[in-house]
């Protein structure tokens, strides 16, 4: 079963509720109605509100799997804004079993890419996040084929929180959101910014494309 705002796709075997005001049906009162059908999965289109993030975690208690999407500027961050929800932290330990972060950046156009030579603040930027200096880097030319524009089609970058007992820990002992992230790297936990790199290094995006569109994935 779904809660959505609005319905944009129609999926067949799903059971699609649209919200709206004119009947009186919100994201919280439908996750109400909806819990009491006894659903095995729930579909929520966004936590948005502290009212919200409380019965969605209270059905994953329950015994449902609960999907829903959250504002954030990334997985860490995801799980802190469930706390500024007032969701209290040993409850968000039993409820949420991982966070993906996703963000989509532009494809160097395959027509007209060719490697160029970056400017010294890019260059800066780009030994500040790796630790090294770049190697060839590539861009578009500019083509009709993709409007002038450099790029063409897009491509997903994630990255995946999965809980564990160590994290788990951590989220207890109460730590900032900053003193976390250092906590979690070095231990399996590939960030956003890092496989941003990945693809400016592989040749799929441009360095530009990556700063535009990761400068405050942090």
């Amino acid at each position: 079963m779904t809660i959505e705002d609005p319905i944009e796709y129609i999926m067949p075997g799903i059971n699609q509720i649209e919200v709206g005001e004119d009947v009186g049906l919100d994201f919280i009162r439908g996750l109400r109605i909806m819990l009491r059908l006894n659903p095995d999965i729930v579909f929520v289109g966004e936590i948005r509100d502290q009212e919200t993030a409380k019965i969605a975690v209270q059905a994953s208690l329950t015994g449902h799997l609960v999907v829903s999407t959250i504002h954030a500027r990334n997985s860490v961050g995801a799980l802190y804004r469930l706390m500024d929800l007032g969701v209290d932290r040993t409850i968000i330990n039993y409820a949420v079993r991982a966070i993906v972060g996703q963000r989509l950046m532009r494809k160097v156009c395959e027509h007209c890419r060719e490697a160029y030579q970056p400017t010294p603040e890019e260059v800066e930027l780009y030994t500040k996040e790796k630790g090294a200096a770049p190697g060839q880097l590539v861009h578009g030319k500019k083509c009709e084929l993709c409007h002038m524009t450099r790029y063409s089609g897009r491509v997903g970058v994630y990255e995946l929180l999965e809980m564990n007992d160590e994290i788990r820990k951590m989220v207890l002992a109460g730590e900032g959101e900053t003193q976390f992230k250092e906590g979690i790297q070095g231990k399996g936990f590939v960030n956003m910014n890092q496989e941003g790199l990945k693809l400016v290094d592989s040749g799929i995006t441009s360095l530009r494309e990556y700063i535009r569109t990761m400068y405050d994935a942090r």
